[in-house]
């Protein structure tokens, strides 16, 4: 019962209140209602307030080359950097290049002292000449030599046939030659032969030990040759790879090294391993930088780059992606990439920090506007587009940004290329006036007029 009686209570309460609503703003008592309520009034023979028209200041659209690139740091980097070392022990007798000096592949940078090693090979060319003479040759034999060909077995070789005919002879007298003498000669015979195989034998060791002094002269020459420290001389893929044009390389005849270190004095103790020079091939170089894995679509082989470092503000050097590495690394998320910068006129050094946008797509027409037009709220980027006194509302998506200098007063300011969010979307066409300010008051079809000069 006093459910239904609060019920009743409350239909009563909002029914008067909507009944005194009426009265005071429509009833016979009211008294200028909608001005203080702020709504139309539609009364006979009043008439309804003009619509509020946003004063607003344009610009116009206009199409500009626009490059789409994705920013990265890295450093720049030698082609290849080696590190020559002493591949014998013995002291430095003459050093011909320094710090900084430019050498051909095969270009003598130091000499080592080689005296001990032309002595250990003229030892070893006269132990050949030896062995060589014992087996009665002049020269070491070529792949056919028959072995048993040489004095040495040739002259066993005949006491042995010698033996063998006496032995016939004696054979063939019968019952007048003695028990004694066919023992003899049988026995002569047994001897020759040994000697013939000892003779064999000999022949072969002597042999032997004339391709182990071969052996020996060729490590005395060597490290002769090693004695001279010479520029690397790179290999013919390798250097193939370097001169490619199609990653930006050089021509062959530019390769040449640059002395980045002298590590070695006249006169000092060279061991096996000692770092004795470290060369860098300055031309072309290469940059190595790490991008996000979301990127990995947009970034392909031959993509131009253009590079700025802080030692030559205001220039751009140009490169091309020549390496794009197949992995993601699962801890950084990364994957690498390598540039091939040309260096023809040295003003880029290795070590060097640089700053590189790899272009990634490039447009001669892109739509573009000043950045103050846009407007994003949740995610949703839009412009406004005047028209007829009308503001039209369009959603964009923003692209690159570009610093353009005014005519007037060179003041820069920022353009953004924008594109239609689908395919099928309209956008703004050059010539066509966008708002780029009072877009706070601005919504779909809201009546606009230009801003009056002050």
């Amino acid at each position: 019962m006093r459910l239904v009686l609060g019920i009743g209570l409350m239909v009563l309460v909002v029914a008067g209140g909507a009944g005194y609503f009426w009265w005071r703003y429509y009833g016979p008592g009211a008294t200028g209602g909608p001005k203080q309520s702020g709504l139309v009034d539609s009364s006979p023979g009043k008439v309804p307030p003009a619509e509020e028209v946003v004063p607003i200041t344009s610009a116009t659209v206009t199409t500009r080359a626009v490059k789409r690139t994705i920013r990265v740091v890295g450093n720049l980097l030698g082609q290849e950097e080696v590190l020559l070392a002493a591949k014998i022990e013995a002291r430095i007798r003459k050093v011909a290049r320094d710090v900084g000096d430019r050498v051909k592949p095969d270009e003598l940078l130091a000499e080592m002292e080689d005296r001990d090693f032309k002595l250990a090979k003229d030892e070893a060319d006269r132990a050949v000449g030896v062995d060589l003479a014992k087996l009665g040759l002049s020269e070491l034999p070529g792949p056919g030599f028959q072995i048993n060909q040489v004095p040495l077995v040739l002259r066993q070789k005949s006491f042995q046939d010698n033996s063998q005919a006496k032995l016939d002879r004696i054979r063939r007298l019968g019952q007048v030659a003695t028990r004694e003498e066919v023992q003899t000669a049988e026995t002569d015979v047994e001897v020759a032969l040994s000697n013939v195989r000892a003779a064999l034998l000999e022949a072969q060791t002597l042999l032997a030990g004339v391709k182990q002094r071969q052996a020996s002269q060729a490590i005395c020459a060597q490290k002769i040759s090693d004695s001279r420290i010479v520029a690397e001389q790179l290999s013919a893929d390798r250097k193939a790879a370097i001169t490619r044009a199609d990653s930006g390389g050089v021509p062959a005849t530019s390769l040449e090294w640059v002395v980045a270190q002298r590590l070695i004095s006249e006169g000092e103790l060279a061991r096996v391993g000692t770092p004795l020079f470290k060369l860098v091939l300055d031309n072309p170089l290469k940059m190595q930088a790490a991008l996000p894995e979301r990127l990995a679509s947009q970034v392909a082989l031959g993509q131009g780059v253009e590079l700025t470092v802080e030692a030559w503000p205001g220039v751009v050097f140009r490169g091309q992606v020549s390496r794009v590495n197949p992995t993601v690394d699962q801890a950084s998320r990364t994957f690498p990439i390598e540039v091939t910068v040309n260096n023809s006129d040295r003003r880029l050094r290795p070590g060097m920090f640089a700053r590189a946008e790899v272009v990634i797509r490039a447009s001669e027409s892109a739509v573009t506007v000043p950045e103050e037009a846009l407007t994003t709220f949740a995610g949703v980027t839009r412009i406004f587009i005047e028209n007829d006194g009308m503001a039209r509302m369009l959603q964009v998506r923003p692209g690159a940004r570009l610093e353009v200098a005014e005519a007037k007063g060179g003041r820069v300011s920022i353009w953004v290329e924008i594109s239609p969010v689908s395919g099928s979307q309209v956008i703004p066409r050059p010539g066509d006036k966008v708002a780029i300010s009072g877009l706070g008051r601005l919504a779909d079809k809201t009546r606009v007029r230009p801003r009056a000069e002050s």
